[in-house]
């Protein structure tokens, strides 16, 4: 379900950058895709984004000093 709504999104924020033909105008999804709130998708989009990659960046971070202190362990027995 998350696919497709990428999809979407995609497709609308991509169809102003198509030129507008008569054909393109009188298709029914062109209005459906006109009333979306694209720039409140774009700022949840971005924000979630920020989001995951803060915790990311925290759970890598987290790793790194596990595998640190369990090398800092081994070293010092040998």
């Amino acid at each position: 379900m998350v696919s497709l709504g990428a999809i979407v999104y995609v497709i609308a924020v991509a169809s102003p950058r198509v030129q507008d033909d008569q054909h393109f105008e009188s298709h029914p999804v062109n209005n459906w895709v006109k009333k979306l709130p694209l720039e409140r998708i774009d700022a949840f989009v971005i924000g979630y984004k920020d989001k995951v990659l803060r915790h990311l960046k925290i759970w890598i971070l987290k790793a790194d000093n596990f595998v640190s202190r369990n090398l800092n362990k081994h070293k010092g027995g040998l």
